[in-house]
């Protein structure tokens, strides 16, 4: 009767709990399987977040991409996180003019004129991604006229 219990317990918590997977196969493996570490491929080819990552990975040396994708609590949080982004879908709007997008992006953020509603967010150990990380990120921010916030532990 015990031994009947306890499998049933088992049972139901290896079917609650459900696999994780840190990114999608979408082949981006044989598209650029080809790369050694170290080397970055073209982002113009990439297509969703979970790219980023893999470019990240083959391109870091192992400390620093840990450092940056390191998650506490057994990750719960991490995960829960791409979970709950996942279940956000956009509305196609097929045949719509999008020749005049880019002008309907600007917003104003406390007062100040910028081209789109988000900014550019402080990220801890900047060098960690690229010896210029801060100093290309405002670059970028400046020429695309974004709202960059520097952090407190810039480096350079």
């Amino acid at each position: 009767m015990h031994t009947s219990k306890f499998t049933l317990a088992f049972a139901s918590a290896v079917l609650a709990a459900r696999p994780f997977l840190n990114e999608a196969d979408n082949g981006l493996l044989d598209a650029f399987g080809n790369l050694s570490p170290g080397m970055l491929p073209d982002l113009s080819s990439i297509a969703g977040l979970p790219d980023f990552d893999f470019a990240a990975r083959n391109y870091l040396p192992p400390r620093n991409y840990t450092y940056y994708r390191n998650a506490a609590g057994g990750e719960w949080s991490y995960r829960n996180n791409l979970e709950v982004f996942q279940r956000y879908t956009f509305k196609p709007r097929v045949m719509r003019d999008v020749s005049r997008l880019q002008e309907s992006l600007a917003t104003t953020i406390l007062g100040y004129n910028f081209s789109a509603p988000f900014f550019i967010a402080p990220c801890a150990r900047g060098v960690f991604g690229h010896p210029d990380a801060e100093l290309n990120l405002v670059r970028g921010a400046a020429d695309e006229d974004i709202l960059y916030i520097v952090g407190q532990t810039v480096l350079n």
